[in-house]
């Protein structure tokens, strides 16, 4: 390791000129390279959806999925900007097949004829076929163009270079208007469709609605189940009945007791209610018969009984008696025919609803198909519904951008190149050159070998000398000896 070192030292002329020789190539290159510019401009891909037609315009929060599937969402969305009709798109709109820097020259300079021959060798014949202006341009433009995520980030860097500060910064910004561009387009396309094919399943969805609600009318009508406020036509004589015979048998209540209360009125008129039999000449004649009573025992403390007067008032009286008399045989007449028709327009009424009831259990059969019709008839009527509305919903967002994609940093002209980094290859020409040098120097010290210097002789004193003389080898075989030990550090 030693010898190595000494070797390299003795030819530390060739080292440090090989390192100038390699600094002066870094110099001249920074000299004559084309200078590019760095332009950079961030996008915010927010995945939320502004809810144009909601309460709130955009939502809370910045995404709910999960960390792979934002991944992949903000990867799609650069692969997009990767994409033919993005970089197509910009190439169109900035005419880049007419500019030289990214469609080429015409193809007759010696550096194109070169590169068009090695191309040829290395790739075939068909590299050398001139490729167009616009292949050249999106080569050029891809090389030019680094797209790439923020870090774990929702946002985007656009970076284009170029030899032009401001076109770097007009071709990413114009990238980033392409994009959101067509992304909006891409989203009023799909709610145009979206609202497209929701007329146009309207129709149908009309049209099942009407054949469910149109199965159970025909059903109902097939069964006899026609009804009003959603009840069976056989439900609701059963009702009307039940609610008759209710009538029917207060009636009967109500006469049977006034037929009672004419029995008791009969065997004693005088204590009879006279109110409840309804019969106002009973009451008239009651009224009478009292008075009269009331003479006649008046009269007979003073009268003898053939006396006229009290005569007279006997006779008024019987007379009385039998009107009352036959007033109450005509009132218990009357209660007991009414009796006798509510009895049987009870029996009547419970003979209908017997026979409806038995036509209930028939129809319940028919009742179970007819409520699975209506609940088709029901899905189809809300299937309809809620088609229309969302196609309603959908037909006014047609137009109203709902995508929050936006430039959240455009670029701008820098004002320093990029490349080539000056500070950065000086420093690898220095690096290089010195390895080079030191691997020339050692590959030198190899195949031509070096001598290494003899060390000093030191003083002897004549005493020493002396006393070494007879042992000391001849001068001729120091020379020998030297040699011998160049040629083994030569080996």
């Amino acid at each position: 390791m030693i010898d190595m070192f000494r070797a390299i030292w003795t030819r530390k002329k060739l080292v440090l000129l090989t390192m100038a020789g390699c600094i002066v190539l870094a110099l001249v290159y920074l000299r004559i390279a084309t200078p590019l510019y760095s332009a950079t401009t961030e996008i915010l891909i927010d995945p939320r959806k502004r809810q144009l037609i909601g309460t709130e315009v955009i939502p809370s929060g910045l995404g709910t999925s999960a960390l792979g599937a934002d991944t992949a969402l903000v990867e799609s969305q650069v692969a997009i900007m990767k994409s033919e009709s993005v970089i197509g798109g910009l190439i169109d709109r900035l005419d880049l097949v007419s500019d030289p820097e990214f469609s080429g020259g015409n193809g007759n300079s010696p550096v194109e004829v070169a590169t068009s021959i090695v191309r040829g060798i290395i790739y075939g014949n068909a590299a050398l076929y001139e490729r167009s202006k616009y292949d050249k341009a999106k080569r050029k433009l891809g090389k030019r163009l680094n797209i790439d995520r923020v870090g774990n980030t929702y946002v985007v860097r656009i970076e284009s270079q170029s030899q032009n500060p401001g076109k770097a910064a007009l071709i990413a910004n114009t990238l980033a208007e392409i994009y959101i561009d067509e992304s909006r387009q891409y989203s009023e396309n799909s709610t145009r469709s979206a609202a497209s094919d929701i007329d146009g399943r309207l129709d149908a969805l009309r049209a099942d609605m009407q054949a469910a609600a149109q199965a159970v009318e025909a059903y109902r009508d097939q069964h006899g189940l026609i009804g009003a406020q959603n009840t069976l036509v056989v439900e609701q004589q059963l009702y009307e009945l039940n609610k008759k015979l209710s009538d029917a048998q207060a009636e009967l209540s109500r006469s049977e007791a006034l037929l009672d209360e004419a029995k008791r009125a009969i065997a004693d008129p005088l204590t009879a209610d006279g109110s409840a039999l309804e019969s106002s000449l009973f009451l008239q004649l009651i009224g009478r018969l009292a008075d009269t009573r009331a003479q006649e025992a008046t009269l007979r403390t003073t009268l003898l009984d053939g006396h006229p007067r009290l005569t007279a008032l006997r006779e008024q009286r019987q007379s009385l008696e039998a009107a009352v008399k036959t007033e109450l045989e005509r009132v218990l007449s009357r209660y007991e025919t009414a009796v006798k028709v509510a009895r049987q327009n009870e029996a009547a009424l419970q003979q209908q609803i017997s026979g409806l009831e038995a036509d209930t259990a028939r129809s319940n059969s028919n009742s179970v198909r007819l409520r699975e019709l209506e609940l088709e008839a029901d899905l189809s009527r809300k299937i309809y519904e809620s088609f229309r509305a969302r196609s309603k919903q959908v037909n006014e967002e047609v137009g109203l951008q709902s995508d929050n994609t936006r430039v959240v940093s455009a670029a701008y002209p820098p004002s320093r190149p990029s490349q080539p980094k000056g500070p950065l290859l000086l420093v690898i020409a220095i690096a290089g050159g010195l390895m080079l040098g030191v691997f020339a120097a050692w590959v030198l010290h190899i195949f031509k070998g070096t001598e290494v210097p003899a060390k000093p002789k030191k003083k002897r004193s004549i005493k020493n000398f002396r006393r070494g003389t007879a042992n000391e080898p001849h001068a001729l075989d120091k020379k020998e000896n030297l040699g011998h030990r160049s040629r083994r550090v030569h080996r």
